[in-house]
């Protein structure tokens, strides 16, 4: 299944990746963090016949690959000389260079036993998508963010923050091939972390938010938290707090983020606490902001999508039936009119709709083929390209503008 996804802004990719340089030390650490290197089984002996036998001892073959046996060299052989010219060069693989046009794509899947990050490219030019490189992970993925640069230095790059399953978060630099170890892991919660999201206003603030009760922003220069917030209202000693689903920074406001729990959708101020809660006691499974900053959106479990204003979240603007079944993912086009934003569902189906008359208008809509779907995210460089992942290993690509466009003639 595709569990989450997250595109790469165009530029930030260099055309040819370099190789991982894994450090033996930081990968026993990585192995003790992610509980401990599993010890490969020998091989059994196989029996070997009495030919196989017969032809051993003729040829010596026991004592092929020990020292001091030199073969006469092949006249008719030529090997490859590092000195002489003319030599063919190996070709660049034309899958494997990343080209100026090209989008990028990080999917997070999980095949049972395995989960990874694979790094896609979609070809816009030839409609091609495929596979270019992959990061294998200790549990599947939950939630995956951009990040611009790498951790503590903060020099520019491509990496990813990664949340699973497990109760850590790991921070991968994408600009690299057969990489093994994490450029870094954050700890701090206790249980599995379904929401992170990175701040581009902030752009050393990143925000987790947990099942374990509990949001925390960490500083990406010093791999801390800066800030630890328990999700919900009070609590007496030893209650548990919300168990958080799904979070966002504001993309106007750069110390405002909302976190999405079984509880309730719940608004804070990194600098002051809770600004805000509402549909306390209903659980919210998604929540995005729209591009102006006020207006978000959040869904229940009955395949109902709501729509407010964050200054006053008492009442609801309008609310409309997106899905027949469960609202699995929400996510808000960066085309600033007409507002546009896609939903998806446990019905299969990806839908798209226009805001832009303060009532919804169902644009488009695609049974998508891939069981119930759980993440979809529209592209930073080309607002109109969706990416969908559900629960067929399989990413989908769906040029909306293009639908659009065939629509009106």
């Amino acid at each position: 299944m595709i569990t989450s996804l997250a595109w790469i802004p165009c530029g930030v990719t260099p055309k040819v990746l370099e190789h991982a340089q894994n450090d033996e030390s930081e990968l026993n650490i990585y192995l003790e963090l992610i509980g401990g290197e599993k010890k490969s089984e020998p091989e059994p002996a196989h029996p070997i016949s009495e030919e196989d036998a017969a032809i051993i001892a003729k040829y010596d073959l026991d004592n092929y690959d020990n020292e001091g046996v030199v073969d006469e060299p092949n006249p008719e052989i030529v090997e490859n000389d590092e000195y002489l010219t003319n030599q063919p060069q190996p070709e660049e693989d034309e899958d494997d260079t990343i080209k100026n046009s090209d989008y990028l794509l990080i999917v997070g899947k999980s095949v049972d036993p395995d989960a990874s990050l694979e790094v896609h490219v979609f070809d816009y030019l030839e409609k091609s998508f495929y596979p270019h490189h992959e990061i294998m992970l200790p549990s599947f993925p939950l939630s995956i963010c951009w990040i611009d640069g790498e951790p503590q230095t903060g020099n520019p790059g491509s990496y990813a923050a990664v949340s699973s399953m497990q109760n850590h978060i790991e921070i991968w630099n994408l600009n690299v091939l057969e990489s093994i170890i994490p450029s870094a892991w954050l700890i701090h919660h206790t249980d599995s972390i379904p929401a992170l999201s990175w701040n581009p206003l902030q752009r050393f603030a990143l925000l987790s938010a947990s099942i374990d009760g509990t949001a925390a922003i960490w500083n990406l220069k010093t791999l801390k938290t800066a800030a630890v917030f328990n999700i919900g209202n009070p609590r007496g000693p030893g209650e548990k707090y919300a168990q958080a689903k799904t979070a966002e920074w504001n993309p106007k406001e750069k110390s405002i983020f909302a976190v999405g729990s079984d509880e309730g959708l719940y608004c804070y101020d990194a600098r002051a606490g809770m600004v805000w809660s509402t549909d306390v006691g209903q659980p919210m499974d998604t929540f995005a902001w729209l591009n102006d900053g006020v207006h978000f959106l959040t869904s229940l479990e009955t395949g109902e999508v709501l729509y407010y204003d964050s200054r006053n979240t008492s009442e609801r603007l309008f609310s409309f039936q997106a899905h027949s079944e469960h609202v699995t993912g929400i996510a808000a086009c960066k085309v600033q009119s007409p507002q546009i934003i896609a939903t998806i569902g446990e019905d299969e189906y990806c839908r798209i709709w226009s805001l832009e008359s303060g009532v919804p208008e169902k644009l488009l809509e695609d049974n998508m083929g891939m069981g119930p779907l759980f993440t979809c995210q529209f592209c930073p460089d080309r607002p109109m390209l969706l990416a969908v992942g559900g629960n067929t290993a399989e990413t989908r690509i769906w040029d909306i503008e293009l639908d659009l466009n065939e629509n009106k003639e």
